[in-house]
Formats: C-alpha cells, structure tokens, sequence
C-alpha cells in the first residue's frame, strides 16, 4: 500500500529539519534514515517547495475566508435566498478586499469554489412556477418560519424594544387621491399634483412604538440645495441614488445608521432582532456580515407574504398612504404646489406624524402575531383558506371526471361529503 502523501510530506520536512540542525550532512544518508525520496529531498533543501504549498498559495481564499464564505450562502438559504455564481463571486471578493490582498476571484474560480461546497449546498436551476401557485401554497412554509421565530424567542426572551422591522416605501410625489364631494351632476374634477415624479422613502419602526427617523432616496447624482428649503424633520437622511431605488451601498449604510440609532436601546450582550423581506440588497454578504458582528438577528419574510406579515405593511404604511395623498389634495386645493421633490420635503414630516403614532405601531405588530407572540393571528386565515382551495379543487376535479362510454359498468366516483339520491 502507498504511503500516503501528508505521512511522506511530514517525514520530508523532518529530514529537511535534520539537515539544517547537523553539521555537513549528506543527503543521501538522511533519504535513508527518513525513508524519503532523495530526489524530493534534495529539491526540498535546495528551495522548492511542496506541491501542498503551491496548491496552498494558489487557492484565492484560506480556510477560515472559505469557512466565511459558506457561511453567508448558508445563511441567505435561511432567507429563503439562493444566491448566484455572481454574488458568490462578490462576496468572495469583498473577502479578499477586507483582508487586505490586492488579489480577486473570477469567473472560473467561483465553479471549482462551487463543486468543493459540501453536500448540503447544492447547485440547481430552480423550477419556474406560477405567483398564485406559490401563494397558494404558503402555510406550510409560514409554519415553518413562525416555528424558527419562536425557537429564537425561546433562546433569548424577546422584549418589544429588541424586535424591530425595516421596508422601504414608494411615493409619487404629487399624487392625490379620488374623494366625494359636493358639486354639480357634472363639471367638477378633483385637482390633484401635476408630475407624479417616483422618490423611495425607508422606514423603521419597534414593537414597543419607537420610529426611527427616514431616509428619503431621491433620483439625482447629487444633492440640491432647494431640497433643505423649509425643511422641518431634525436629523433625516437624503441620499440621492441612480434611480431613485435602494441598492447594495444605500442598504449597508441604512444598516450602519440602524445600529447608531438603536444600541443605547438595547443592553449591552442583548440582541437586536431585524425583520425584513429578501430584497437582494438585504443579504449581500457586507450587509449579513455587520448583522454577525454587532449581534443583529436579520430575519427574511418569505418571498410573496410581506403584505399579510409585514408589520410595515398593515396599517401604518396604509395610514401613510392615506394621510400623504390626502396632504396633497388640501394643499392643490388651496393653491399651493406638491410636484417638486422640495415641495414632499417640506410636508411630509405633518403626514408621518399623523401615520407613525405608538398605538397604529403597536397595533401593526400584533395584527401580525410577532408581538405580543400569537402565530395563530396569520396561520389561522392561511389554514383556513387551503382547506377552503382543497376543497374547490376536489369540486373541480369531480366536474372534470369524464362520463363513462354508454352501457359502461363503470359508476362515476362519488365525493365522500356528496350524498347519493335514489
């Protein structure tokens, strides 16, 4: 049987050893003594090294970058996530950047990276599926997120300061809304902002009330000093983007913001629970890594429920909604003008005061069974409506039953809850 490859490695590098500590040795000899090939021996001592050091120094990233890296996919599975080579390739990268290396990753190394993963991660081609099939197949999945929720609540005892949720929201500037009035049979139109330019706000709220302050994302590549005209929120971000969107670096630096704004909340070795939907600029691995390292527990809502699970999405992004449209009717009916990005900044701080109250937040967690802790709130009305979508099915599938050819013995299948008559 072969010597193994690290035994032979070892014994080499202790006849190397040898050779450096005695006085004018022969190779040859040591070859004999350690049971080694002198060849490899003598190339050894002259400065080559092993082919495991070469394959060492060749691999982009150590054990422990490696350990990292897995780590994050693993985590952005948890999310419901599965990332591409191109964001391992990313992320791996922004590995290397932190450590200080001036070396990347490329296409090619992101596949053998890829086929060296262990078996629990696998590299697939999702199947496509239909919206409302997916939709209509959500309880068992949210049972299963309801069950990993309240395994963290078991774990660390939860306080409503400590849980917190984060979505961004999308506003047309100017937009009115259709109301009743009174007025002649005909004639009247209800005046509304003239260009309805789109800006993305993001919001933060706590079980126990608490607001944070927004971050409004303008579409510009700079700053506009009309902007500040009148402005009356103290201490708000604005942070123009390309398109008016959250991306990866808004994402992180919203995240940054976060933890300022809410560790004196918390005690110290308490954690901090984030929840939020699985946009791609919530699970890169700069934004999970900040989470690991100032004890921040992200949790992704699955992908097509945040309208029924969200808090944000309850009532206190339908009252902002409601208050900022109506904003803007009283204002164009009295003359005023609200299609300028200026003309927003200026009134929104009434209408977020008016929706962000402690009682509509407190109220948007528990509608969602998060807190106080009631799973039932959403997994009752889920369960409800699959036995209700069974049971259509099962109606469909008996009118779909083709009748039997004329004479056929053959009886038509009978619904266990239809009664036979005659």
């Amino acid at each position: 049987m072969p010597d193994d490859s690290s035994d032979i490695n070892d014994r080499i590098a202790n006849a190397v050893q040898a050779y450096h500590e005695r006085d004018n040795p022969k190779i040859a000899p040591l070859a004999r003594e350690f049971d080694v090939p002198y060849q490899r021996l003598r190339s050894r001592i002259h400065g080559r090294r092993s082919m495991t050091e070469l394959g060492r120094e060749r691999k982009a990233l150590n054990p422990i970058q490696e350990k990292a890296l897995i780590a994050w996919i693993r985590t952005l599975n948890s999310a419901y996530t599965c990332p591409t080579p191109t964001l391992v390739e990313r992320a791996a990268n922004l590995i290397l950047l932190r450590s200080g290396s001036e070396k990347s990753v490329g296409h090619n190394w992101v596949y053998r990276f890829i086929a060296s993963l262990p078996p629990d991660i696998s590299y697939l081609k999702p199947k496509p599926a239909e919206k409302v099939r997916i939709e209509s197949q959500v309880y068992d999945p949210m049972l299963l997120w309801f069950n990993r929720f309240s395994q963290l609540m078991e774990e660390y005892n939860f306080l409503p300061h400590e849980i917190y949720n984060w979505d961004e929201i999308g506003y047309q500037i100017g937009e009115g809304k259709a109301r009743h009035a009174l007025a002649p049979r005909s004639g009247y139109e209800n005046p509304t902002g003239g260009h309805h330019e789109s800006l993305t706000g993001i919001e933060c709220i706590a079980a126990d009330g608490w607001v944070m302050l927004p971050w409004f994302l303008p579409k510009s590549s700079q700053h506009l000093e009309e902007w500040y005209d009148n402005i009356t929120i103290p201490d708000f971000r604005i942070k123009p983007t390309p398109n008016g969107w959250i991306d990866d670096e808004t994402a992180y630096d919203w995240l940054c913001c976060f933890h300022e704004a809410t560790k004196s909340r918390v005690q110290r070795g308490r954690p901090r629970v984030l929840l939020m939907d699985n946009h791609p600029s919530h699970t890169t691995y700069e934004f999970v890594d900040f989470c690991e390292r100032h004890f921040i527990l992200p949790i992704w809502f699955i992908p097509h429920t945040t309208h029924f699970c969200q808090p944000l999405d309850g009532q206190v992004f339908a009252n902002l909604e409601h208050h900022f449209r109506s904003a803007n009717n009283e204002v164009v009916m009295g003359g005023g003008s609200v299609d300028k990005k200026k003309d927003f900044f200026r009134m929104i701080r009434d209408v977020r005061n008016l929706s962000f109250t402690q009682r509509t937040i407190r109220s948007s967690f528990r509608s969602r069974g998060i807190w106080p802790y009631d799973p039932e709130v959403i997994l009752g009305p889920l369960r409800q409506k699959e036995i209700e979508m069974e049971g259509e099915s099962e109606v469909i599938r008996m009118i779909d039953t083709p009748s039997p050819p004329p004479n056929s013995q053959v009886q038509p299948p009978i619904h266990p809850q239809t009664r036979s008559i005659g």
